[in-house]
């Protein structure tokens, strides 16, 4: 994805590919004005909350805290939370 995408447009097709089924996340920008950004939607099979995080260069999601988007699909509810690893 092109790191021009609002962040309607990003949060948008984060959506749609969460309801989608989808486990591909290669058509997702690796940075996103400054930080790393990663995405998924399961290993294997979808999760029940696909994420969306962003970190420092200093950072993962593995290791460190960070925003994160977090769908909770069956309740279609987007949160914003702060991640902690």
């Amino acid at each position: 994805m092109s790191e021009k995408l609002t962040n309607l447009e990003l949060l948008s097709q984060f959506l749609k590919d969460a309801d989608s089924g989808t486990l591909k996340t290669s058509h997702y920008a690796k940075e996103l004005l400054g930080f790393n950004l990663k995405v998924s939607f399961g290993m294997g099979a979808p999760a029940r909350v696909p994420w969306m995080s962003f970190t420092t260069p200093e950072m993962s999601t593995s290791n460190g805290y960070y925003p994160v988007y977090l769908y909770f699909k069956q309740e279609q509810r987007l949160v914003l939370a702060f991640g902690i690893s």
